[in-house]
């Protein structure tokens, strides 16, 4: 589900992240403010809803660390694996939603950098070691979604990849922006 936005949010000596979801959005696929975080298992083991009188349904982490002097970047690592735990999927490519969370009942899942990675695994070994296979797979009517998959995919993984390495958030400018 595509999300409105993700910040940073202080308060005094407090710090912790907030989130923000279309109420239109959320109507669209039947839930509530409410129900979003108990759909979204993931989501709603790290973010709770509250209640705002905003256009968006507003979400805030259960954790808040302390702020102030050095503190905030030795709690860096904590509101990273927050993030990372709610499994809000970053889209750094110039189109589309920004920010999408996993609206799932299941806690037993996967990162889309983890699904990318094994899928583009498979597809390399078939490339190299059943290339017949692939050849099959070109001639069938749904191939244009492979096609449009894997460099969309690829370039997400690398701006992934690359904004970890760096320690900031890399993307793709818009092109309507340039």
């Amino acid at each position: 589900m595509a999300l409105q936005s993700v910040q940073v949010w202080r308060k005094t000596a407090s710090t912790w992240l907030r989130v923000e979801a279309r109420r239109s959005e959320l109507q669209r696929r039947g839930l509530t403010p409410a129900s979003f975080a108990n759909r979204a298992a993931r989501f709603g083991d790290v973010f709770c809803h509250v209640e705002s009188d905003t256009q968006t349904a507003s979400y805030e982490s259960s954790d808040a660390w302390a702020f102030g002097g050095k503190k905030i970047l030795l709690r860096y690592p904590e509101l990273r694996h927050d993030f990372e735990v709610s499994l809000i999927h970053v889209n750094r490519g110039s189109e589309g939603a920004r920010y999408l969370a996993i609206a799932s009942d299941k806690t037993d899942l996967l990162s889309q950098e983890a699904v990318t990675f094994a899928v583009m695994h498979h597809l390399s070994t078939m490339v190299r070691y059943r290339p017949e296979q692939v050849a099959k797979l070109a001639n069938q009517k749904w191939f244009f979604l492979f096609t449009s998959w894997v460099p969309r995919a690829m370039e997400n993984s690398y701006l992934a990849l690359a904004s970890r390495i760096l320690g900031e958030e890399l993307r793709i400018a818009d092109r309507q922006s340039q």
